[in-house]
């Protein structure tokens, strides 16, 4: 191997160590992306389920769908 294929090589190798540092870095800001959206989805998922509980709370006291009305 030559000196000149061995510069040849190296340039390559930089090259291609250069494209796959600005894809790393592309990822990593997708992934960051990715981790605050699932906050935000995690934070209403939390509010859903207070709030369906809150609702299936305040059905206890009401009388069931089947049950006849109290003048029956």
């Amino acid at each position: 191997m030559s000196d000149h294929d061995v510069l040849n090589e190296i340039v390559e190798l930089q090259v291609r160590l250069a494209y796959q540092d600005d894809i790393i870095d592309g990822l990593n800001a997708q992934v960051a992306t990715l981790n605050q959206q699932m906050d935000v989805l995690q934070k209403q998922m939390q509010y859903l389920v207070r709030s369906m509980r809150t609702l299936s709370d305040g059905d206890a006291a009401a009388p069931a769908a089947n049950e006849p009305p109290p003048h029956y």
